[in-house]
């Protein structure tokens, strides 16, 4: 093991474990991308996150994050330019009967390679590859909005199969709540190399892990969001399957005077709802138990109809009036 290797990342290993497996159900290619996040956060006094993230399509990317894990002196890595791509089956090397933690490794130069290790294990490592770019968001969601609208809100586009792949993955992960919007962004790369602001969908992992759903936004948080203290935006889970059940990429806005509202475009007509928020990201302890006993991956695609008709009678709330 060279000088320059470190731990970017530790992640509950349950938690990493129903995630290669969500990320298996999604039906993609089968790389992920170590991404590390710094950049927004160092400006804002924030900790920078590790990604491992995986294309959905439409310029998204389901991930697992996790906080940065502090480099030891003299081996920083520049972490605002760097991509890490390895196989997916790389990943899954640390699987094993049972473990506590996962760590993700990085060591530079000019063969950089991701290492993953169990506990107090050795890493295995990959040499990481290049030529997968244009996976982070890149289109405009702020077009048709004029500066003075966008001053104080958040408008991000979506695209619904993309969200109905992270439905996936919450379902395997054995979330069946809220999904959560993190009003703090993350810096990726859009297709051409360049910084790019990608809001973040998430649901808590474990710990202090989440998993979550890049999307594109344009403008700015309303100033009630920092006199609020809000830093996680509520969700309800009907309404999250509503957005996804559409046909069209969908604009989602979110502002806010004493509460935070949302708007959608959907394809059925426009709806608008005051949502809750929290002071403070939910972080839990441990995963909910899956549905059936000593399975990793829940079969979301044989439960697709009936998760989708469960919430039919409360999504009817959510759409415009005849």
């Amino acid at each position: 093991m060279t000088d320059n290797a470190r731990v970017v990342a530790e992640f509950p290993y349950e938690a990493f474990r129903r995630s290669l497996g969500a990320f298996l159900k999604i039906d993609t290619d089968y790389f992920v991308s170590v991404r590390l996040d710094a950049g927004l956060e160092e400006k804002q006094g924030l900790r920078p996150l590790a990604m491992i993230s995986h294309p959905v399509g439409g310029g998204h990317e389901v991930f697992l994050a996790s906080p940065l894990c502090p480099a030891p002196d003299g081996n920083e890595i520049p972490l605002e330019e760097t991509v890490y791509h390895v196989p997916l089956s790389h990943m899954g090397r640390c699987l094993c009967k049972s473990a506590e933690t996962v760590k993700v490794w990085i060591r530079g130069g000019e063969a950089p390679q991701v290492g993953v290790s169990v506990d107090d294990a050795g890493p295995a490592w990959e040499y990481a590859h290049a030529g997968f770019g244009g996976w982070a968001p890149h289109t405009d969601p702020g077009r048709g909005y004029d500066d003075g609208y966008l001053r104080d809100r958040i408008v991000t586009e979506i695209s619904p199969a993309a969200l109905q792949d992270f439905l996936k993955a919450v379902y395997t992960l054995g979330h069946t709540e809220e999904i959560f919007v993190l009003r703090r962004p993350a810096w990726v790369r859009d297709g051409g190399g360049r910084p790019a602001r990608a809001l973040l969908f998430t649901v808590p992992a474990s710990g202090t892990s989440f998993l979550g759903l890049t999307a594109p936004y344009a403008g700015n948080p309303s100033p009630a969001y920092d006199v609020n203290g809000v830093e996680v935006i509520r969700v309800p889970c009907v309404l999250a399957v509503l957005i996804a059940d559409s046909s069209l990429p969908l604009r989602i806005g979110f502002s806010s005077s004493e509460g935070v509202y949302v708007r959608v475009d959907h394809d059925r007509g426009t709806f608008r709802e005051c949502l809750r928020y929290f002071r403070r990201y939910p972080y839990r302890d441990s995963l909910p138990p899956l549905d059936r006993v000593g399975e990793a991956i829940l079969d979301f695609m044989l439960q697709k109809e009936e998760i989708f008709g469960r919430f039919d009678a409360a999504a009817a709330r959510y759409l415009p009036k005849e």
